[in-house]
């Protein structure tokens, strides 16, 4: 039990030590060139340190200090001690109790207790939880999570043209990739031939197809027998 008391103690000391030494000296009150009397009128500084006077223990950097009287005096000094109260799961160090919010990341935050303790706050985005977006992630200012802009749904299904006798050329612009055979169904008594880009051909008469799939943003090539109005590759 002896023991205990004793090292409770030591560690008690060590801390509050730590911290008068932190604000014991003030480094920009240092002067090597100060001129002082030289009086003998010792006074004990906070760091333990006996002056000839007061004179000599300010010019030390000393804020603190105690006279021949017993007086103790205490110069002003807006000391902010360098030992932080809690530390973040960042690494960050903070210095006051109470709610937190990391200034360079607004994702990280939690309270700082009493104690040193630093009690998180998870943030759950609906991007790192791996929500859908149909469009992409934007992370605004300030803004701890990304927010999902999706991309506006073009009307381009519903755009219909006219295919005059012989070759045209027409964009493929369905949602979804489809088969030359099925997109052309509705023409394919008329198609001579229709070719993709690199010479594939879809052939109706032969029933051939070499093109496969015709792919969404792709342009091809078209030849009918006779005209046709108000076609829409997509339906």
């Amino acid at each position: 039990m002896k023991t205990l008391f004793t090292s409770f103690i030591i560690l008690i000391s060590f801390s509050m030590s730590a911290q008068m030494s932190d604000c014991c000296i003030n480094p920009d009150w240092i002067d090597p060139t100060a001129m002082c009397s030289s009086d003998w009128d010792p006074v004990v500084g906070c760091d333990g340190v006996t002056y000839s006077n007061a004179c000599g223990a300010e010019t030390s950097g000393v804020t603190a200090w105690t006279n021949g009287a017993g007086q103790a005096i205490t110069l002003e000094w807006d000391c902010v001690t360098s030992m932080p109260l809690c530390i973040s799961w960042s690494g960050i160090e903070i210095y006051e109790t109470g709610f937190w919010t990391n200034p360079n990341d607004p994702c990280e935050m939690g309270e700082c207790g009493p104690n040193g303790e630093f009690y998180g706050i998870a943030i759950d985005c609906a991007q790192w939880m791996g929500a859908p977006c149909d469009g992409e992630w934007v992370l605004e200012d300030g803004e701890c999570c990304a927010a999902c802009i999706e991309t506006p749904v073009s009307d381009c299904e519903n755009i219909t043209i006219t295919l005059t006798s012989g070759w045209n050329m027409i964009g493929f612009a369905c949602d979804e990739n489809t088969d030359a055979i099925a997109s052309f169904a509705s023409i394919q008594n008329k198609i001579i031939i229709a070719k993709d880009g690199v010479g594939n051909a879809y052939l109706p008469d032969w029933g051939f197809n070499g093109i496969g799939d015709l792919q969404r943003g792709y342009g091809y090539l078209i030849k009918v027998s006779e005209e046709i109005t108000e076609y829409n590759i997509c339906e």
